[in-house]
């Protein structure tokens, strides 16, 4: 008769932790990192989390020797899954959730205080004015699979206070990747200056670079770059929250059946001697 084992028990709850963790932990690094160092270390965590699994390996082969017939090769696989889902899937929603939980939402904030208020999370300015005619851009060009040529902007403009003037430094940059939304119809329609701050990656400073050099202006030190979104933190959180967990049960749900039908829960059949109760030595 087959029976549960806890060794395999124990095998896919922890390689379901090797999923979810690599998924976790490898976006957190795309929320915090600039896209190639974040990869490298997206990466290093995948092999972090094989190196444990080697260790729990040799650690545990004493007491419960069943639980290292293919624990190893088993946890590469999790792992490895964790990567392609964690990364193809996930990139895009992921990152900003974590960044959303992580830094919270602040409102009501002075644009010259802007600078102690970066890093990440949603956050509002109640004095500030976009500037689109002191606006940067940067456009890179890539080919896409069907053989098309295809460019993204990376645009961004100062956010500055009713007193400012050009001798001084920019505190806020607005940025934004979209080419629908207008620097100029935000300041038409009289939004708030409010979204979801942004890590100034190679390409926004770039484009923040063109801003400096085409019109002459200064950047504090610090100034953050503040994503336009006018949807609340709530909302944002919420739908990026939802998102989240989907993907973590989805690939914790496909893990688990390819565990199921790889190896199952169930040990070898026991023996039975010939009254029907289980071989017993001694």
């Amino acid at each position: 008769m087959n029976q549960v084992t806890w060794p395999r028990v124990i095998q896919l709850g922890a390689t379901l932790a090797f999923v979810n963790l690599q998924i976790i932990l490898g976006n957190l690094a795309l929320a915090r990192l600039d896209t190639v160092i974040a990869l490298l270390v997206f990466f290093a965590i995948g092999l972090a989390l094989v190196v444990i699994a080697w260790l729990l390996q040799r650690l545990a082969a004493r007491d419960i020797p069943d639980l290292r017939t293919g624990f190893l090769g088993l946890s590469a696989a999790a792992v490895f899954w964790g990567v392609v889902s964690g990364f193809l899937l996930g990139f895009f929603f992921v990152p900003e959730y974590l960044n959303l939980q992580l830094g919270g939402s602040t409102r009501e904030i002075p644009v010259v205080e802007a600078p102690g208020y970066g890093g990440v999370g949603h956050r509002h300015f109640h004095d500030g004015v976009v500037r689109p005619e002191l606006a940067g851009e940067f456009e890179i060009h890539y080919r896409k699979q069907d053989g098309s040529d295809s460019s993204k902007r990376y645009r961004v403009a100062p956010v500055v206070d009713a007193g400012w003037t050009p001798a001084e430094p920019v505190q806020l940059w607005v940025g934004t990747t979209h080419d629908q939304l207008s620097f100029s119809s935000w300041v038409e329609d009289q939004r708030a200056i409010e979204g979801v701050l942004l890590h100034k990656g190679v390409y926004y400073r770039k484009a923040i670079v063109d801003a400096r050099e085409r019109h002459g202006v200064e950047e504090a030190l610090g100034a953050p770059v503040l994503r336009l979104d006018p949807r609340p933190y709530n909302e944002l959180i919420s739908r990026a929250r939802g998102q989240t967990l989907l993907l973590l049960l989805f690939a914790s749900g496909l893990w688990a059946l390819f565990f199921l039908r790889a190896r199952g829960l169930r040990g070898p059949p026991q023996k039975r001697s010939e009254l029907g109760a289980p071989n017993a030595t001694g």
